[in-house]
């Protein structure tokens, strides 16, 4: 996408690792890439070396660690497993902690990974398909895909396929459709098959709300997607094992619910899901990554000497401008009054005097506070959830809120 439409940005796509398991269900699933590492480290190192953003998905591995001194590193976690809300162990912390050393985490914007990662970061940025062009034929006949990553029928990333399976083959019984099960195959033959489909199976798990890769490519493909879910950036037809029986009977004997579906997608693919508005996103992200300068300061926040007048000479001193703690934190505690901003950085706590009580829990969280320097004007540190952005009272309240909200 970036080498396509962007002007500011060029893009080298490596592969770190084929995405596989050692199960005959699913021989592999093979994903485009310039480069693989397995094929050529060579060049592989060379283009890293080269770069200033390193954008890892999922994971880095080892090897490349000592390259990475001096460059601008951002991650985005996509793998539910290793959300500690889901699986609170060693392994799992390790891994996040890892990625925080490396710099900015970020989380794949989709739904489950959203809630699953809240306690790692609140910067989202899309998966992007880059299918906007894609040519593609309908067959004569209504066809409905599915294309499970794998079949298991138990854990988080579980596609239900035995239930799935069980639910077609019933409506074989009663409808005249094709059938299409994608799996095992290359990725181009994998798109070129899903293309065909009027109706795509993706994520209709009754336990979580997910949408992945084959609801957008779904509605690329001028297809009804049917997850368990549906959004802003997933305008599937929410589905889950309960309501597929159903939901697919409908849409075999009338064509209305599927063309009224249809007129949504075409919306959502001219106002929302643009390479536009995606290319926006990401290099928004990478603008803010390579147009700060970041400063660490240790202030020592115990409740006997938190000397906020200290902070502000510091800041001053420094030609520091906080948003989140220079002009809403202290200067609600300096003036006496919550500003707009303390509003939203509270989360709704509003009340003054509770603010002033998180401020005062401030010693527990001794931590150093890192503000971000940005040159030309100032920008505003709009999420919350990333410790290195978050001034220390906010990060008691939202420690304990995650705590008191959290449902499985």
């Amino acid at each position: 996408m970036i080498n396509k439409y962007s002007t500011r940005y060029e893009s080298t796509y490596i592969l770190g690792a084929e995405y596989c398991k050692g199960n005959s269900n699913i021989p592999y699933r093979q994903f485009p890439y310039e480069l693989f590492w397995k094929e050529d480290a060579t060049k592989c190192i060379e283009a890293i070396k080269e770069a200033d953003i390193i954008h890892v998905h999922h994971d880095i591995w080892p090897e490349l660690i000592s390259y990475l001194k001096g460059k601008k590193i951002v991650s985005t976690v996509y793998n539910l497993t290793n959300s500690l809300q889901y699986k609170d162990n060693e392994y799992n912390r390790q891994y996040l902690n890892k990625l925080k050393d490396l710099g900015l985490v970020t989380v794949a914007d989709q739904p489950l990974q959203k809630k699953m990662f809240s306690d790692i970061s609140m910067i989202h940025v899309p998966l992007v398909k880059m299918l906007f062009d894609y040519d593609y034929e309908k067959n004569d006949k209504i066809t409905i895909g599915y294309s499970p990553t794998n079949r298991e029928d138990v854990g988080i990333g579980s596609k239900r396929f035995s239930d799935v399976m069980s639910i077609v083959q019933y409506l074989q019984q009663e409808y005249d459709f094709i059938f299409d099960l994608i799996e095992g195959v290359p990725y181009e033959e994998n798109l070129r098959r899903k293309s065909k489909c009027d109706i795509l199976i993706d994520d209709v798990d009754d336990r979580y709300e997910k949408a992945h890769n084959t609801t957008l490519e779904a509605s690329l493909f001028h297809a009804i997607a049917l997850t368990n879910y549906t959004g802003k950036w997933f305008p599937a037809m929410k589905t889950d094992v309960n309501t597929l029986y159903d939901t697919l009977s409908l849409l075999l004997v009338d064509r209305m619910p599927m063309m009224e579906h249809m007129e949504k997608l075409d919306e959502w693919k001219r106002d929302v899901y643009t390479p536009s508005n995606l290319l926006n996103i990401y290099e928004n992200l990478y603008f803010g990554m390579m147009h700060t300068k970041r400063l660490e300061i240790n202030i020592d926040i115990s409740e006997e000497r938190y000397d906020f007048d200290a902070v502000y000479n510091l800041l001053e001193s420094n030609n520091i401008k906080c948003t989140l703690i220079k002009n809403t934190c202290l200067d609600a505690v300096k003036y006496g009054k919550p500003t707009k901003e303390l509003k939203k950085i509270f989360l709704g706590v509003s009340d003054f005097k509770l603010a002033r009580q998180l401020l005062k829990e401030a010693g527990k969280y001794n931590s150093n506070i890192h503000l971000e320097n940005y040159k030309g004007k100032t920008k505003k540190l709009g999420y919350l959830g990333t410790a290195r952005n978050v001034p220390f009272p906010v990060i008691a309240y939202l420690d304990r809120e995650y705590k008191r909200n959290w449902r499985d």
